[in-house]
């Protein structure tokens, strides 16, 4: 969630730099994953650690 979160937040900082189709796929791909990280998530709840996940979504974009 770090990593998606970084991704978005370089998304936004930079799409002044990059090619506009280069960040709607970007942006794009990153609810993508956020989407199916959540179903996976709620789904597999058992096996998977949602907490863990969501302590991981602050320090994506503040490491920017």
């Amino acid at each position: 969630m770090g990593l998606l979160g970084l991704l978005f937040t370089m998304g936004r900082v930079q799409r002044h730099d990059l090619p506009a189709g280069l960040t709607h796929a970007l942006r794009r791909g990153v609810l993508i994953s956020l989407f199916m990280t959540v179903v996976l998530g709620f789904t597999f709840s058992g096996y998977i650690d949602n907490y863990a996940h969501l302590g991981g979504s602050p320090p994506g974009p503040s490491s920017v």
